[in-house]
Formats: structure tokens, C-alpha cells, sequence
């Protein structure tokens, strides 16, 4: 079993971020079910459940992937080529392609088959619904020989193929994010290969797949807690979760049937009311929050000495660090990263 069921929102994108650092927002802002204030715990769920509803709308193709044209659920999309200072998609990289997969798993298992690649550093990350990492599989996990994986739904009960390790999915949706290392643009032909022999396949006798149900109609206003609703009841987060979830009954989140297409005032003034606060809070934690240094020298200007010199525009950036195959200094927390300074001349 290659499954990682731990729980924990990713710094992905800008949106996931702002989810990350607001969660602190959650927990300042007390447990809204000591008062009556319907504003306060509409935030609270909002915060909550941004993270499954951003990553929802992209699976249902409503957010711009970049380079990544749409794909069908269970089939592979890739980059082109490498990324440049016009792709907007995620903080992504220009050292490795990417490749990724909307995966549905709610009509039985998917057989995963990986080629040879030979040495080559790859990843293929496992996201579910909630944007949990659960999985990867790559030269750092499972190597670099080719071979297949079996993805099945939760609480699955199987034989796998021979040989096939079991990937058990939290939720019936979860999305794969491949990246392949590439040493520039000459190297591209022999990733390209690599990608291709990337593929997803039914296994055994499926039923038909459910796939990514589709809200109730509602005033656009009220549209993100339709959809977390909706959401909520088709990919059930992990138990602790659930117990948690218990708390947004009164803004109507548990009911079955939407209660929001004729939403009685009082109720939509405070989830609209809600909505606008935590949107607020997301903004300024993440403006606030103390991300981590992640390179010690950068300069827009050539120095006298560029031997350790990383260029910079002369406007305002965000710097970022990526360790791939991290040594154990690493991870102990060992080697520390050297801050950023401002010169002062």
C-alpha cells in the first residue's frame, strides 16, 4: 500500500496558500457555535472549505491551467515545454515538465503504468479532493523502472494484478501532478517520450463513474457554499473532519436538498456577509504571514563577483526554494536555510 492519509493543506498555488495561512485566521477567530453570530461561523466555514472548493473548480475546468490543455477524467495532460515568466499557473518551475490527470476512481480501480525512465528524477504527486498529499510515486518512492499501480476507491476490496502496489484514494476525485525533470530544451524530445508512456486504464469490470456532481442552481452570491455543500457530500474528508463539519449545520451545509436556491434572508445576509470577512482574513494572513527564507543572495545589478549571484528583476518578486530528493539534513532540520538581507548600501 503506497497511501499517505495524512492530513494537511498544500502551499500549491496562491489560492491554497491563502487557505494555508488563514486556517490560523479559523482558529483566532474562537469556536463561532459559543455565540449566535451566523456571519462568524459562515467565515469559519468558507476558510474551511476553500481548499475543496478551489480545487473542485479546477478539476471542473474553471480555472486557467497554463500550458495544460483540459483532458478528460483519467488521461494524462502535459506541458509542452518548459515554463517562462508568462505562465501564470501555480509558482511552477522551468527544470522540469509537467504532466497531470484528473483521476475518478468512483466507478472502480484505475490501473497507473509508468515507464522506464532510466535514472531520471520524477514525481507523480497524489492530491486528493481536500488537497491533501497522499501518495508519489518516482525515483525518490517506488524508483525509476517501469512498472503499473493500482488506484482504487476508499475502502476498497481487491486483488490487485501481480505485482502492482495498491494506491488507496481518500476521495473518488484525486489529481495527479507529474513533474519531469529536464535539463533544457534539448532534453525535451526524450521527456516528451517519457510522457507518453504515461497511462491510466480501467481495470476489471467498471460501473459507470459518478464524477464531479454538479451544484444546484443559486444567486451567484451564494454559489461557493452550494458548492461546498455539494462537495462535502460526495468526497467525505477524513473522521475527524466530519466531527468538525457538524458545526455548519446551521448554515444549512449538512442538509441533503439545497436550501439555497430560496434562502430565507437572514441566512443568505449572513453566509453573503460571512463570505466577504473571511475573504478579509485570507487577504491579510497571507500578507502577514512569515513564509520561510528561501535563497540568501539575490541582486538585480551584476556584483563584482557573480559567482554566487542570483539576477532579480528590479521590481517587487517572490523568491522559492524547491528540494526534489532532499538529503537527511534536510529533513532533520539540520541545515538551515540562510535568511534574505537587505544590504544597506
Amino acid at each position: 500500500m503506497l497511501s499517505h492519509p495524512a492530513r494537511g493543506r498544500r502551499q500549491a498555488a496562491t489560492a491554497w496558500t491563502l487557505a494555508v495561512y488563514a486556517t490560523r485566521s479559523v482558529l483566532e477567530m474562537g469556536d463561532p457555535m459559543v455565540s449566535d453570530d451566523l456571519a462568524a461561523l459562515a467565515a469559519a466555514a468558507y476558510i474551511y472549505g476553500f481548499p475543496l472548493v478551489f480545487d473542485l473548480q479546477m478539476v471542473a475546468g474553471k480555472t486557467d491551467m497554463g500550458m495544460l490543455a483540459p483532458a478528460p477524467f483519467n488521461s494524462f495532460s502535459h506541458a509542452p515545454r518548459l515554463a517562462g515568466p508568462d505562465d501564470r499557473f501555480v509558482s511552477i518551475n522551468n527544470d522540469t515538465i509537467y504532466s497531470i490527470a484528473q483521476v475518478d476512481v468512483s466507478g472502480g480501480p484505475v490501473l497507473l503504468r509508468v515507464p522506464d525512465a532510466a535514472g531520471r528524477y520524477y514525481v507523480l504527486q497524489f492530491v486528493d479532493a481536500w488537497t491533501n498529499n497522499f501518495a508519489y510515486v518516482g525515483r525518490r518512492t517506488t524508483g525509476t523502472a517501469a512498472g503499473s499501480f493500482l488506484l482504487t476507491p476508499p475502502r476498497w476490496h481487491g486483488t490487485a494484478p501481480d505485482g502492482a502496489p495498491v494506491i488507496e484514494f481518500p476521495t473518488n476525485l484525486a489529481t495527479i501532478v507529474g513533474r519531469w525533470a529536464c535539463d533544457g530544451p534539448a532534453d525535451l524530445e526524450a521527456v516528451r517520450a517519457l510522457q507518453r508512456g504515461l497511462a491510466l486504464e480501467p481495470f476489471g469490470a467498471p460501473a459507470p463513474a459518478t464524477g464531479l456532481p454538479v451544484p444546484a442552481a443559486v444567486p451567484d452570491e451564494l454559489a461557493f457554499f452550494e458548492q461546498l455543500r455539494t462537495w462535502m457530500q460526495a468526497f467525505p474528508p477524513s473522521a475527524p473532519d466530519q466531527d468538525y463539519q457538524q458545526r455548519f449545520a446551521p448554515l444549512g451545509l449538512l442538509d441533503l436538498a439545497s436550501p439555497y436556491a430560496r434562502c430565507p434572508a437572514e441566512l443568505a445576509q449572513a453566509l453573503t456577509a460571512g463570505q466577504d470577512l473571511a475573504k478579509q482574513r485570507m487577504e491579510t494572513a497571507l500578507k502577514t504571514a512569515d513564509l520561510a527564507p528561501v535563497v540568501n543572495v539575490i541582486q538585480h545589478r551584476p556584483p563584482p563577483d557573480t559567482s554566487n549571484w542570483l539576477p532579480a528583476p528590479a521590481a517587487p518578486f517572490r523568491p522559492l526554494m524547491r528540494l526534489y530528493q532532499p538529503q537527511p539534513a534536510i529533513l532533520d532540520g539540520i541545515y538551515k536555510i540562510p535568511p534574505i538581507t537587505k544590504a544597506t548600501s
